[in-house]
């Protein structure tokens, strides 16, 4: 469980710094605060990775999406260490609705590590990781996935937007693999374990695999033949979906 990991000491201060500028921009909003992906992990590179937060509010708030922009910019002003910022938001009662236990329950409680506000992983320890709950977690993925594709074939972002862009895409590719597999006995919590079991499952597509792990990376080259084959990719993920 993701929650049981350490963050490693270099990332300790941003991630205080982060909680800090949430704590002060949502006073009276904010509910928690978690990080997840390679700095959950352990396993973040400084300058290179990404730092993704999942944000619990207690009810909307106006002009978030903005509030939010302004907040991934700041960070990124400021610190040198991140590649990029993503940034989850969800609201209490969504995540306590008991119809949504497979997907934030198993979201927090897997995926996530708790740094700040109350820990809401308490409320679903007796949630397990299954077919249905990557199902949930995965909802909404060919709308994801095309805005990404769409996004990218305008070309009227910086390098760094379409790299940042690029890499998102690859991620939500990523996470769609295990639905691919009929048969699963230890269901992986992160990207990298997730191409390195899809490699020994099926080894006769490892080189595709192998491409994902360079491209997420590495994703420095944005250009038609690399998009073409993530193209070639999501179909044959998507064609094999169980």
């Amino acid at each position: 469980m993701t929650n049981s990991i350490v963050i490693e000491s270099a990332f300790s201060t941003i991630l205080n710094q982060v909680i800090h500028i949430f704590r002060t921009k949502f006073p009276i909003e904010l509910h928690s605060l978690y990080v997840y992906g390679s700095v959950a992990q352990g396993t973040a590179i400084v300058g290179t990775s990404d730092l993704d937060l999942c944000v619990v509010f207690h009810y909307q708030v106006d002009d978030l999406e903005m509030k939010i922009s302004d907040i991934q910019s700041y960070i990124m002003s400021v610190s040198p260490m991140f590649s990029k910022i993503d940034i989850d938001i969800g609201f209490l009662d969504d995540v306590l609705d008991p119809k949504n236990q497979k997907r934030w329950g198993a979201w927090i409680k897997f995926f996530c590590h708790f740094i700040d506000g109350e820990d809401l992983s308490i409320h679903f320890k007796d949630i397990q990781i299954d077919r249905s709950v990557i199902q949930a977690i995965n909802q909404g993925y060919d709308q994801d996935i095309q805005s990404y594709f769409s996004a990218l074939e305008i070309h009227d972002q910086t390098l760094q937007e379409r790299i940042n862009l690029k890499k998102s895409l690859i991620k939500r590719m990523i996470r769609l693999v295990p639905l691919s597999w009929s048969e699963i006995e230890t269901w992986p919590l992160n990207l990298n374990e997730t191409l390195a079991q899809a490699m020994q499952n099926d080894p006769e597509h490892k080189v595709m695999f192998q491409y994902l792990l360079e491209e997420l990376e590495n994703p420095n080259d944005v250009n038609t033949t690399s998009l073409d084959r993530l193209r070639e990719i999501y179909a044959w993920i998507y064609i094999h979906l169980k």
